[in-house]
């Protein structure tokens, strides 16, 4: 109203039935909203209304600006669903200020009872409709025109036992004459009635059942050639017979094709929701190597980010099997399939067999994460996948590691038992140590320059305190820093060290000046050798032996007289 006040239009209202009792208190509270809706739809089809409840849950459920929730119960999924076709807004309302509502809750009508009709009163009007109504006087009429029926009662009348036609809608008669009678201007086969041509449309449709229920009550009461079949004609070609029968007999199973290489086919798949989330499955069918994700949405786009990751550790595989499911059969999904080079095979709608190797461990997962203590869903899933990736397959007595990976991985049971690997491993490094170039080292007290990483110079002086393999600690002030050996460098220092200090000086012999050596030379200057004294010639041979090495071992220097000398006598020519 213009001063703000509420005035009603209309009420409604109405008790719950048996069902609705049992709802809980969320459902009965939006039963209500569900209720009004419907029941002035006329009003509110079309235009802009608020709703008004006193329930806060329903606020967010129904809010029409929100996604609808993945979690709600199927009946709120469909209340949803119907008020998505209204404009509407929800408020909420505190109980005492919501009188004109509340008001017609506390005062219910009576139940009404519904009045049942006796049975005289009730009539069917379809029970025995008058084109179905087929008497013996019909068929004896319908017999007497047959052309066929006709002639073969004219010879059983005279006992003929023979009948003279050739025609082929005669020998089904042949060989039952014996067996044929009349009985008030109707073929009889022993007690069965022989219908005649144009009466067969109207027993089939009044016979209509079911094959094998029509067949065993067409034995019982009548017959004409090609019953069988003509039943079979008419329930195959039944289109409502089609529509309601049965699944077929379920095929023998076929497996896939064996895959040459690991990681080659994979079948995938979404388990959920289940424990408030989603999980991506992928099987390697050669394998049985299985990758779990978690995730709480199963759109395309999250499952081709889940597959990169997956495909970034065991790389792009050359065929994936699908269901068709949403996610599988968009353009985005198809697009990355394209543009990786893999191959999708979609597998038949509501088949889940077809997928069976994608199925199979859904419903494995399931089952482990369900026998769970711990409430921590990555925790289990993380176990669950160790346990199946560990675990030999009893057809190739191999885990799923061993043949996608080429080795066993390590698990608690591992240390059971005693074995030699640390010592082996010990071996090996001790092997490979030796196989290492030898590196620079320093001596404790020996002064180094160490890479400065703080303020200041990039190299500062400091002492060895402690030595290690590769790692150094120096003393620098009064701070002791650790550094590697590749940020060190040999500090030399200004005063000489205590080896310098003993460093003795050896004591130089004068050399010979060139004019004394001169006079020892002889005087043949065509001669490039030199003329040794007598002293010297009469050494022993194992001196001249290492004398000749040693001129060997050095470069040979041949000496001349100087030109100046020439004119001279020297030596043994005075």
């Amino acid at each position: 109203m213009p001063d703000d006040s509420e005035a009603p239009i209309a009420f409604g209202s109405r008790t719950l039935q048996g069902a609705e009792r049992n709802y809980s208190q969320l459902d009965k509270e939006a039963l209500a909203i569900m209720f009004g809706v419907q029941k002035f739809h006329q009003f509110l089809s079309g235009k802009q209304f608020t709703i008004m409840t006193d329930h806060k849950s329903l606020v967010g459920l129904f809010n029409p600006e929100k996604p609808i929730s993945q979690h709600l119960s199927p009946r709120m999924l469909r209340w949803s669903l119907k008020l998505g076709a209204y404009q509407y807004e929800i408020k909420i309302r505190e109980g005492k200020h919501h009188q004109n509502a509340d008001a017609l809750s506390r005062l219910p009508l009576n139940d009404v009872k519904l009045q049942i009709p006796e049975i005289p009163e009730i009539l069917y009007c379809n029970e025995a409709e008058e084109q179905f109504l087929i008497t013996a006087k019909d068929i004896a009429q319908a017999t007497r025109r047959d052309p066929v029926l006709s002639k073969v009662m004219w010879h059983i009348q005279r006992k003929d036992t023979v009948l003279p036609y050739k025609l082929i809608q005669f020998k089904p008669f042949v060989n039952k004459i014996q067996e044929l009678s009349v009985n008030a201007q109707c073929l009889l086969w022993g007690a069965r009635v022989i219908i005649p041509a144009m009466l067969r449309p109207r027993i089939l449709e009044m016979l209509h059942e079911g094959m094998s229920a029509m067949k065993a009550v067409a034995r019982s009461y009548f017959w004409w050639p090609g019953l069988d079949e003509n039943i079979e004609m008419l329930a195959r070609r039944c289109e409502k017979c089609a529509c309601n029968k049965k699944n077929p007999s379920v095929a023998a199973g076929k497996p896939w094709p064996a895959t040459l290489r690991p990681w080659s086919r994979l079948h995938i798949d979404y388990a959920g929701p289940f424990m408030g989330t989603n999980f991506f499955i992928v099987v390697d069918a050669h394998s049985k190597w299985v990758e779990v994700k978690i995730t709480s949405t199963i759109n395309a786009i999250r499952t081709i980010e889940l597959m990169r990751e997956i495909f970034a550790t065991h790389g792009i595989p050359d065929t994936i099997v699908s269901d068709n499911g949403r996610t599988f059969v968009s353009e985005e999904f198809e697009k990355y399939l394209k543009l990786s080079g893999i191959k999708h095979i979609h597998m038949a709608s509501y088949h889940p067999s077809s997928n069976g190797q994608a199925e199979r461990f859904v419903q494995t997962i399931k089952n482990h994460l369900k026998k769970m203590q711990s409430s921590d869903i990555n925790k289990n899933l993380a176990n669950i996948l160790l346990h199946l990736r560990t675990t030999p397959n009893a057809n190739s007595n191999s885990s799923p590691a061993e043949i996608l990976m080429g080795r066993k991985l390590k698990t608690l049971l591992d240390h059971l038992h005693p074995s030699d690997d640390n010592t082996q491993k010990q071996l090996n490094s001790d092997e490979y140590s030796k196989q290492i170039k030898p590196v620079r080292s320093f001596q404790c007290g020996e002064s180094v320059w160490y890479r400065n990483f703080g303020r200041g110079e990039k190299w500062m002086p400091g002492i060895i305190q402690s030595t290690g393999d590769r790692n150094y600690k120096i003393q620098s002030n009064s701070n002791i820093l650790s550094r590697h050996i590749d940020q060190l460098h040999k500090r030399v220092s200004e005063t000489p060290t205590s080896l310098e200090s003993n460093i003795t000086p050896v004591a130089v012999t004068s050399v010979a000046q060139p004019e004394e050596q001169d006079d020892q030379v002889s005087a043949d200057h065509s001669s490039n050798e030199y003329i040794l004294p007598d002293s010297q010639v009469e050494g022993s041979l194992e001196e001249e032996d290492k004398r000749d090495e040693t001129l060997k071992s050095r470069p040979y220097r041949q000496k001349q007289p100087p030109k100046r000398l020439r004119d001279y006598l020297m030596g043994e020519e005075l």
